[in-house]
């Protein structure tokens, strides 16, 4: 199967590596849902273009189907190059909720969806599951095409460490015009002070302030909140199922987010589910 040269991924915390073909026993069904994605994603680029391209952003579903079906209807509605899901698409870290989510994918039909690590994934169980149906744990995503880079980064702990502040800093280096980052917690920040990481945080600050990043997604809190930290856009998106509560900041309603790019301009825009769905049937 040849494929085309316009996605580069990086995998790991140091093994960057050029895929360019994969042998077909790649994308059998027992493979994770990153390689499935991968596949997809690859088979939807002649639909984008730099003049245009959009995806979604959600997290947090902790096994609440009902929202979670929601979540991906609309999603698909907008017809997006891919879905980001920022963490805790299990409850408990079990196989079975792997394998319940996998399924649920099935609703977004051609349109390929890439996980990111939470901290439920981890609350009961290993990593090594995590990986085993879901995908690695930190890795960039590069479409040449559309001068695209999104680096995803693993803080289910609560942590960023000081490899993975290099893994970051090398990513962001080539001068890709689009660039995005996403993990699963948001940094410890002014009034982000609740459900939020403080190991590492400031060091990741200061490489996406360094580097301009067009913004950063993040989940976990139950809610959406955009917040500009050092000239850059940090957005929380934790509304795709996971038991909504009220802070002192943000929206607390069931969310997805909406990122457009216009000839090299992004926009990012909070879809509440109840703006498309009853919401008296979302919350029973």
């Amino acid at each position: 199967m040849k494929r085309r040269d316009f996605i580069r991924l990086t995998f790991g915390l140091f093994t960057s590596v050029a895929l360019f073909e994969f042998p077909n026993k790649l994308f059998a069904q027992e493979d994770n849902l990153y390689l499935r994605s991968l596949e997809l994603l690859n088979n939807r680029d002649k639909f984008f273009g730099r003049d245009y391209f959009s995806f979604i952003v959600m997290g947090d579903s902790h096994k609440n189907d009902k929202v979670l079906k929601k979540a991906f209807e609309l999603a698909r509605s907008y017809d997006p190059m891919f879905v980001l899901f920022t963490g805790d698409m299990t409850n408990d870290g079990y196989e079975f909720e792997y394998k319940d989510f996998l399924n649920m994918c099935n609703i977004l039909k051609d349109v390929p969806i890439f996980p990111i690590i939470g901290n439920h994934e981890i609350r009961n169980s290993t990593k090594a599951l995590y990986e085993r149906y879901m995908g690695p744990l930190n890795y960039t995503i590069s479409i040449d095409k559309l001068d695209l880079k999104l680096v995803c980064i693993d803080n289910s702990e609560g942590i960023v460490r000081k490899d993975q502040h290099y893994f970051l800093d090398k990513e962001l280096t080539d001068g890709c015009k689009i660039q995005f980052v996403a993990m699963h917690e948001p940094p410890s920040y002014e009034d982000w002070w609740i459900h939020s990481y403080y190991k590492g945080n400031k060091e990741v600050i200061d490489i996406v302030s360094k580097h301009q990043v067009n913004a950063v997604f993040q989940g976990h809190i139950h809610l959406y909140d955009h917040k500009v930290i050092k000239g850059v856009n940090y957005y929380i998106s934790g509304g795709a199922g996971g038991r909504i509560y009220a802070l002192n900041f943000g929206d607390p309603s069931y969310n997805i987010l909406r990122v457009k790019v216009t000839k090299g301009v992004v926009s990012v825009e909070e879809l509440q589910l109840r703006n498309f769905f009853d919401a008296d049937k979302l919350l029973t």
